[in-house]
């Protein structure tokens, strides 16, 4: 899953006409999710990582930050990336 991510993201990233940052430079987060039965893998991405964040403790939250931050969804079951939201600039 993890090495499928960013085709995806570039590919919708392109579409939308938006520039991400060094691929290298995001930090990934994974958390198992129930979404009306169907099990699913939330997956949020960040170009910086503060040690106070506490990441392995919560889910990181960010609601402007650009391209730094973005966050999909993968659904094992159907092998499909979905729910690409990058977010904006404030």
């Amino acid at each position: 899953m993890k090495e499928k991510i960013e085709p995806f993201v570039r590919a919708q990233t392109k579409t939308a006409g938006r520039q991400l940052r060094a691929w290298n430079t995001y930090t990934f987060q994974y958390q198992g999710q129930e979404d009306r039965g169907k099990r699913l893998v939330f997956v949020n991405a960040f170009c910086i990582n503060d040690s106070q964040w506490q990441l392995k403790k919560r889910m990181l939250t960010v609601s402007d930050g650009g391209t730094c931050f973005f966050n999909l969804k993968y659904d094992p079951e159907n092998n499909i990336f979905f729910g690409l939201l990058i977010n904006g600039e404030a």
